[in-house]
């Protein structure tokens, strides 16, 4: 009966538990929401000109009124400087 006692003790315990964390996770803003992958952005396919002195390389985003990724390409010299937008789709 003691061991019985302990099972539903501890069960009611993690049951408490979850349903506190379950609670923080909905009500803490520093979480990941599905709407939040319209605010995020990735960079990728780099290439470096002949040079050396430039990068061009494709940004994409989502477009939250239309729903669909969006791709643009951007160009900036090695050193940071010159960050512009090169072509949009």
């Amino acid at each position: 009966m003691r061991s019985l006692t302990r099972i539903f003790g501890t069960t009611v315990l993690l049951l408490a538990i979850g349903g506190c964390w379950a609670d923080t996770a909905v009500a803490d803003p520093r979480l990941l929401q599905a709407r939040d992958v319209f605010g995020l952005q990735t960079a990728g396919d780099a290439q470096i000109s002949p040079d050396g002195t430039r990068v061009v390389y494709a940004r994409s985003s989502y477009d939250i009124m239309t729903d669909r990724a969006r791709s643009h390409l951007w160009i900036v010299n090695t050193d940071g400087s010159e960050h512009r937008p090169l072509y949009s789709d």
